[in-house]
């Protein structure tokens, strides 16, 4: 049924086959190659190189066989690579892309990234943060008198409130757990240096009672004893606790000393003082 070719026929017409379907891989497999050894994968911009015309036919890029075996963009055929004008010029070198220069940016973008994504990852999901430990190096950072606690009690039911809201604020600033630690160590280190300047400044008050310590002790020694002859237990004591400034001790002093001429109580008996107290508390509306 169908007719036997030649083989003499059929040898030339294969060989050139053969010999075109060889250019056109091996055209193929040099681009292949050269964007293999690339150490990065560029793609020109849409709309450009590499797109069908109107029929379908592909147009091919500058200096890229098309379909019909033609070449594109320079006459000799030669490959002048991707197309790199997507690369801003701050990536430019004598006035040409420079693919190392985009390369570090590049790369410098992923490092950044993947900080982002580490930092993200240590933010509780619930933003309930612990802020009862402190850090290992925590220090306040001021020195106070002995026996100076600085206490933040994280279970009372009034601070609950602002420590929610502490953790929503940390959670919204994408803040890692460990920060909570931080935070309270800030809290405590503000809250001493206030109770430091007062001490310092109590200090200062006390030293104006007198040349020394031993004299300014006596001083609120001598009031105290005045306000435990005058008063009742409960509330001398009450008084006492207050006597520390030297405005308050001048003021005691002043109230407690004895007035000058004839003595209105006999010797042994109540002051006039007690009495008055005594007749105050027995009848407290008059």
């Amino acid at each position: 049924m169908f007719r036997k070719i030649p083989v003499h026929w059929a040898r030339p017409w294969l060989s050139g086959l053969l010999q075109a379907i060889l250019i056109e891989l091996r055209a193929t497999n040099v681009l292949i190659f050269r964007n293999m050894r690339k150490p990065l994968l560029l793609r020109a911009p849409d709309g450009t190189g590499g797109v069908a015309d109107g029929d379908g036919t592909p147009t091919g890029q500058d200096g890229q066989t098309t379909g019909d075996g033609t070449t594109t963009g320079n006459e000799g055929g030669e490959d002048t690579g991707p197309d790199l004008s997507f690369i801003g010029e701050e990536f430019h070198t004598d006035g040409a892309p420079d693919i190392g220069k985009f390369t570090e940016h590049y790369q410098g973008l992923l490092s950044e990234k993947a900080q982002f994504d580490e930092r993200a990852a240590a933010v509780p999901e619930d933003g309930a943060y612990d802020f009862s430990k402190l850090p290992d190096d925590f220090d306040l950072g001021v020195e106070l008198d002995d026996g100076t606690e600085i206490n933040i009690d994280l279970e009372n039911e009034a601070m609950q409130p602002l420590f929610t809201e502490l953790g929503a604020l940390m959670q919204k600033h994408q803040m890692p757990a460990s920060a909570a630690g931080e935070m309270m160590g800030m809290l405590k280190r503000y809250e001493a240096t206030k109770i430091a300047g007062l001490q310092k400044a109590a200090h200062a008050d006390y030293e104006t009672l007198g040349a020394n310590d031993a004299t300014r002790d006596a001083r609120i020694a001598q009031v105290e004893r005045a306000i435990d002859a005058k008063l009742p237990k409960e509330h001398a004591a009450a008084l006492k606790g207050i006597a520390r400034s030297s405005a308050v001790v001048k003021a005691l002093e002043a109230l407690l000393k004895p007035t000058s001429g004839t003595a209105t109580t006999a010797p042994g008996t109540k002051n006039s003082i007690e009495a008055d107290l005594d007749a105050y508390y027995a009848n407290p509306s008059s």
